[in-house]
C-alpha cells in the first residue's frame, strides 16, 4: 500500500514538472520580447515611465540585462521611451514642452502592464538644451 502511493506522489509530481508548471510559467514572462526590443533599440539609451511609484518594468529589465533607465530620474538629451499607454497624457504634461515624442511601436501588453506598453523615439528641445547650458 505504502508502494503504490508513493509512486503515485511521484507521478503527480513529474505530470506537475514535465506539463503542466512549463505552461504556467512561460506565460508570465516577457523573455520572448527581449530579442526583438534589442534588435529594434539601442538598449544603451532605453528608458522607462510609469506613473505609479516603485512600479517599473522589471521582467522586461531583467532580460534586456539591467540596461532599462528610469526616465524621470536620468532626463536624458534622446533615445527609446517605454510608457503604458495609459500614463502618455500625464507623461506629456510633466515632460511634452521639454521633448519631442514619436510613436515608433506598441506592445499588447506586458507582464507588470496589462494595457498597451508604447515606445515612444525623443529627443529633448533645443530651447530647453540652449537654457541648460
Amino acid at each position: 500500500m505504502m508502494k503504490y502511493t508513493l509512486v503515485m506522489i511521484i507521478a503527480i509530481f513529474i505530470t506537475l514538472d514535465s506539463t503542466l508548471q512549463p505552461a504556467v510559467l512561460n506565460t508570465k514572462a516577457d523573455k520572448h520580447l527581449a530579442p526583438i526590443i534589442e534588435k529594434k533599440f539601442d538598449t544603451g539609451k532605453l528608458y522607462s515611465y510609469m506613473s505609479i511609484e516603485m512600479m517599473h518594468f522589471f521582467s522586461l529589465n531583467f532580460y534586456l540585462g539591467d540596461k532599462i533607465q528610469q526616465f524621470d530620474k536620468v532626463l536624458p538629451q534622446d533615445g527609446v521611451l517605454m510608457i503604458p499607454e495609459s500614463d502618455v497624457p500625464d507623461f506629456k504634461e510633466k515632460f511634452g514642452r521639454d521633448y519631442t515624442f514619436q510613436k515608433v511601436w506598441e506592445v499588447r501588453k506586458l507582464v507588470e502592464c496589462h494595457h498597451p506598453v508604447g515606445f515612444y523615439r525623443f529627443v529633448k528641445t533645443s530651447a530647453n538644451i540652449a537654457q541648460n547650458r
